[in-house]
């Protein structure tokens, strides 16, 4: 890794970080804000609608009222001729002005309906405490809906064929509108000059302006002499002010009350003045709300983005710190990457801490890292130095133990039914019974393997812990089992050829049908069973696919190798050498039998080589006439081959073409009618066609469901069913893998022609 690739990883990672959070916000936003959004304009709409009805009820209320008290004005001839007065009272009045109040008082309509009236006859204002207020204004219906808009256009004719004055004011900002409509002017009422003032003490519509949002609080009376606006309150003293141009002038007492004294020659007319929101300001105004409540929403998920830029920046930096660490240590040409990764863990243990997912992954990790480890171990398979000492650090320094061996237990399953929790159970009773320093892994289905580590004076110690081990398991009665313990050995890498005997030896006395006398059997009671020695069988596999393939100087490579490990090194007994050789014997008939070579002179030639093998003891000897064997098969194969291999092929097809849609057919399958071995068949079937025999049974599978997928309207379950497919999603992964879209896509781009 170059160091200047260092901040372009580091900074990559970050941006993922914050992509991946500002992604995570932005659906979060997207989901919740809309609907939130369109809730908050539904409850304005709402409040707003509620508004515009109580406007409407209360003007209602109000006209209603207004038209009993002027019918009762006007047709009470008594009333009628207190108002026409030839003089107006003066101050020293007092008198006259209490009767005035008295006679005034007298109708019990005006007490149910005016709540206070103040006149204003010449230099004096006279208040007159009665019942209800009364007004007239215009009824205006601010509405979307025709209907509505007819109403109040047909009763405002009405008003204006009545010879009522109407006027109509606008704010400066144009938000809101007056409608006074006054006919208290009428003079039929008013002879002298008369100021009639209509207020409210308890006034409903002064709680909506107070109580509702869409409102500001406004101000009722205003004074208007000749259209022109003097000044609107709720103050009277104010009022008497403005009306004088002055300071407040004379007052008199009556009843322990001041009246304000008003100038005679000022000549004004009196109204009730009323403020209201017109419609469209009302849902503006509601819009203005949800937008508040949309930004305060953004707002907010800016600052979650502005937390989560702070947060993956932070949790970055032990990134940015192991990515250069690794930087630095690649800069070293003699540095080693791998030998010495203290530092480097280090830094990737930060990462790991700080996150509970990055944990368990790492756990699961090192746990797969001890299988896999393990199991190319016992199985004799090459690891490179990255493998060994990446996983050495998770195992305790395994390898730098004195002493290693393997117990193998294997378990009838007949009475468990599944395999999965068998294999649970059994696990867990050995792990929580197996001494120190050992490693349990599931070799096969039946079979675990308990592989021990420790110092030359501690062998005694795994003898007496996998006999309590064995003591556990059968208190919890788990199967019946039989342990085979291996010799001890000096380093790991020899614990293969001790779990291959093991191995060994089961198979050997499962296939004679014999059964062992004791539950454990020690490594020194091994020979006596049988074979006690086995090449890794990772070499055994590769010697058999060189053979089946025709490749037989690789096979003699293979040969030499084995040799020299397994039969010419000093640490081998005569006893090893025997049974390496009969192993190897034994894997030449088995290829030979499940091959092409089956029942020729081949295998004659080879069985009598055998025969000679068996006899012979010089390792150099032994080593050449399988070398012969080798050389014999490859100058008798290569006319004969072709043939017999092109022959094998077809009828591999064939069965391909008549079995398909069977759903366990496989190589396996295939195997077993020709009778022929899995590896012989795999090999010739890919010199010969070019593909392998899975990749074309699913090719044949495929190219029946395209059709079916294209020309059919058949469901996805059943064209999987009838091309050889139970599990659905297996079907979706394997069409896609080998058309590129999935069933539904593919079908739709035929249905438009693509």
């Amino acid at each position: 890794m170059k160091k200047n690739e260092m901040p372009k990883i580091y900074s990559e990672y970050l941006l993922s970080n914050i992509l991946l959070t500002i992604l995570i916000v932005g659906l979060l936003a997207g989901i919740i804000l809309p609907k939130f959004s369109e809730q908050e304009r539904k409850e304005q709409i709402r409040l707003a609608q509620e508004t515009l009805n109580e406007q409407k009820n209360w003007m209602n209320e109000r006209i209603l009222d207004s038209e009993k008290l002027w019918y009762a004005l006007k047709q009470d001839p008594q009333f009628m001729d207190i108002c026409r007065l030839k003089t107006p009272y003066s101050v020293e009045d007092t008198e006259k002005i209490r009767l005035f109040v008295n006679d005034f008082t007298k109708y019990r309509i005006l007490q149910d309906d005016l709540d206070s009236i103040t006149v204003f006859l010449g230099r004096t204002q006279l208040f007159l405490d009665t019942g209800n207020a009364g007004m007239e204004p215009e009824i205006f219906y601010n509405s979307r809906f025709d209907q509505a808009q007819q109403s109040y256009d047909d009763w405002k004719k009405e008003v204006l064929q009545n010879e009522s004055r109407l006027s109509v004011k606008e704010k400066p900002d144009g938000k809101e509108k007056s409608y006074v409509l006054y006919n208290l002017s009428n003079q039929l009422l008013f002879d002298n000059p008369l100021l009639l003032i209509v207020t409210f003490s308890e006034n409903p519509f002064i709680k909506i302006l107070k109580h509702s949002q869409f409102f500001r609080e406004s101000d009722l009376i205003v004074i208007e002499n000749k259209d022109e606006v003097l000044y609107s309150t709720l103050s009277e003293t104010q009022l008497a002010e403005q009306l004088c141009g002055r300071e407040t002038g004379d007052t008199i007492q009556i009843d322990g009350i001041s009246h304000i004294v008003v100038e005679e020659e000022d000549e004004l007319v009196a109204m009730t003045y009323l403020w209201l929101i017109p419609e469209n300001v009302i849902y503006q105004n509601a819009g203005k709300n949800v937008q508040a409540v949309l930004l305060t929403g953004i707002m907010l998920s800016a600052g979650f983005i502005m937390m989560a830029v702070y947060l993956a920046y932070h949790n970055s930096k032990p990134i940015f710190e192991f990515v250069k660490k690794i930087s630095d240590r690649s800069e070293d040409p003699e540095s080693s990457l791998f030998l010495d990764t203290d530092s480097i863990d280090a830094s990737l243990q930060k990462i790991v801490c700080k996150n509970t997912i990055l944990k368990e992954e790492l756990s699961r990790y090192i746990q797969t890292s001890k299988i896999i480890f393990f199991t190319k171990l016992l199985n004799g398979v090459p690891m490179s130095q990255l493998e060994i000492t990446s996983v050495n650090k998770h195992l305790g320094n395994f390898l730098n133990y004195q002493k290693y061996c393997v117990a193998l237990l294997q378990f009838d399953l007949a009475d468990y039914k599944n395999s999965d929790v068998f294999r649970m159970m059994v696990e867990d009773i050995i792990r929580q019974n197996a001494p120190q320093y050992c490693y349990v892994i599931q070799t096969e289905i039946n079979r675990f393997s308990v592989i021990f580590a420790s110092d030359k004076e501690e062998t005694e110690l795994i003898d007496r812990g996998l006999i309590q081990l064995m003591e556990a398991l059968d208190r919890d009665k788990t199967a019946q089992y039989t342990c085979i313990l291996s010799r001890y050995c000096e380093v790991p890498e020899q614990l293969c050829t001790q779990y291959q005997s093991c191995c060994q030896l089961f198979d050997m006395l499962e296939s004679q049908g014999t059964a062992f006398a004791e539950r454990f059997i020690h490594s020194s009671e091994v020979s006596g069973y049988g074979r006690g020695y086995y090449y890794p069988v990772f070499e055994e596999q590769s010697l058999m696919n060189c053979m089946s393939g025709h490749k037989y100087k690789d096979a003699a490579d293979i040969l030499n190798r084995l040799f020299a490990k397994n039969f010419n090194a000093e640490n081998i007994g005569a006893k090893e050498r025997q049974y390496f050789v009969e192993n190897v014997c034994s894997t030449f008939l088995r290829t030979l039998r499940t091959g092409e070579a089956y029942g020729s002179m081949i295998e004659r030639y080879a069985e009598d080589s055998i025969y000679l093998i068996r006899h012979m003891h010089s390792g150099d000897k032994i080593l050449n006439q399988f070398l012969k064997v080798l050389r014999y098969m490859e100058n008798n194969t290569q006319s004969a081959s072709p043939n017999r291999a092109r022959q094998i092929c077809e009828r591999i097809e064939g069965m391909i073409a008549e079995r398909y849609l069977e759903p366990d057919f496989s190589i396996v399958e295939i195997a077993k009618s020709l009778q022929l071995s899995e590896n012989y068949i795999s090999v010739i079937f890919r010199q010969n066609i070019g593909n392998s025999i899975a990749a074309t049974i699913e090719k044949v599978r495929m190219d029946k469901a395209g059709e079916l997928v294209k020309e059919t309207g058949i469901f996805i379950k059943e064209i999987a069913q009838r091309t050889g497919y139970l599990n659905l999603n297996t079907f979706y992964k394997a069409f896609k893998r080998y058309y590129g879209v999935t069933p539904s896509e593919y079908r739709e781009m035929h249905q438009r022609g693509v």
